[in-house]
């Protein structure tokens, strides 16, 4: 089955070796490093590439200037709005890398601030502390300390050197740090769609309410009802009934294939991913989560708020067809389409969550080609050190 590219963000402030990361990232020299050579520009823009062989969307930015993080921050937002849950999985960030220089021993105000509002939004991010070989295990663990002081244990934070390079004193550094940015990526991967398939789902489902109930019922029956003097009451009663009972089917049907629909694409793209990078990964359903897909579909089959549909029809026989009475009908039918919306978000979509939560990955394992890779780097910078 194919798989739709990763959606890779990486963003920082200038300085932070941006691009020397993402050419360690991806094994090769794709991105320019020289200062003289601009490298960056205002916005976000994708740049499709490899990343082991599995396609990636890799989202840039112009690097944070201080004094910009206003602007900065609202280009953020209009990005997220345009990736948000309304639209297609395949649109959303998969995997956010946010860059902090170790070299500047401290996290800036703005870094927390666009740190905060990437959490928000439902996305798992992967705090990458760069140029870690230049400072010592003290400023590393102040950096994880400061991080952790506002976002508890929830972020990952790995420490990254990006190249080799002889510093001053005549010190080699070697590079370190990107196997565990792989594992973390595949990690995190599976965390961002798994707070946000729930939202997708309510949101999809309460489409289905609104084209359904709103527009089909609403605006085209209710407006079209004979306009004399008198209505009969249980005749509408009988059709709002039959309408609502469709919806239910309706709900109950799309909502286990959106579901099982969304959750099946990103299981195939996670896998793929897992085996690009050599990262073992396995699916575990266990008898907890296939009781919680039985109350999503108990949920959805009677939810609490479908006995409203009576109180809607309950004008008795005959109903004056006054103003008076059609806004009433009107305020019913508007209150139903609430209640089952907020059935939706507060129960279904917590009932999801709870069945996609009972999902167990692994993928803390590299393959021998990883580990041989890994070990192939660390005896190039020991020749290197020889050779001096």
């Amino acid at each position: 089955m194919s798989h739709s590219p990763l959606n890779l963000l990486a963003i920082g402030a200038s300085g932070v070796g941006k691009s020397s990361f993402l050419n360690y990232l991806l094994d090769r020299n794709e991105f320019p490093t020289d200062r003289a050579v601009p490298t960056t520009r205002k916005g976000f823009w994708h740049q499709e590439t490899q990343l082991r062989g599995f396609p990636i969307h890799l989202i840039d930015s112009w690097g944070l200037e201080a004094g910009e993080s206003e602007e900065w921050i609202i280009y953020l937002h209009g990005e997220l709005k345009r990736r948000g849950v309304e639209s297609n999985i395949t649109e959303w960030f998969h995997g956010v890398c946010y860059l902090i220089a170790a070299t500047g021993n401290r996290v800036q105000s703005f870094d927390l601030e666009i740190l905060s509002t990437l959490i928000r939004e439902g996305y798992s991010v992967i705090v990458v502390l760069t140029k870690a070989a230049k400072v010592d295990e003290d400023t590393i663990l102040g950096l994880r300390t400061e991080i952790a002081r506002a976002f508890g244990d929830t972020i990952p934070i790995v420490a990254v050197n990006s190249i080799q390079e002889t510093l001053r004193d005549g010190h080699i550094t070697e590079v370190f740090g990107i196997e565990e940015v792989e594992q973390e990526i595949v990690r995190r991967f599976w965390e961002t769609i798994k707070d946000r398939i729930p939202l997708r789902i309510g949101h999809l489902l309460e489409h289905e309410v609104i084209k359904f109930w709103d527009i089909g019922v609403m605006q085209h029956y209710l407006t079209t009802l004979d306009r004399r003097d008198y209505f009969q009451a249980d005749k509408i009663a009988a059709e709002l009934h039959n309408r609502a009972e469709a919806m239910k089917r309706v709900v109950e049907k799309e909502g286990k294939a959106i579901r099982d629909r969304e959750i099946t694409n990103a299981k195939v793209t996670f896998k793929a991913l897992g085996e690009c990078l050599d990262v073992g990964n396995s699916w575990e359903m266990d008898e907890q989560s296939q009781a919680s897909e039985v109350r999503f579909e108990c949920l959805v089959r009677n939810p609490p708020g479908w006995d409203k549909f009576w109180d809607i029809c309950s004008f008795g026989v005959l109903v004056d067809a006054s103003e008076t009475q059609r806004t009433e009908l009107w305020n019913k039918a508007e209150a139903f389409s609430k209640a089952i919306k907020q059935e939706i978000h507060s129960r279904v979509v917590p009932q999801i969550a709870y069945s996609i939560e009972t999902i167990k990955i692994d993928a803390s394992k590299l393959s021998k080609r990883r580990r041989k890779s890994w070990l192939k780097r660390l005896l190039g910078w020991l020749l290197a050190r020889i050779d001096d």
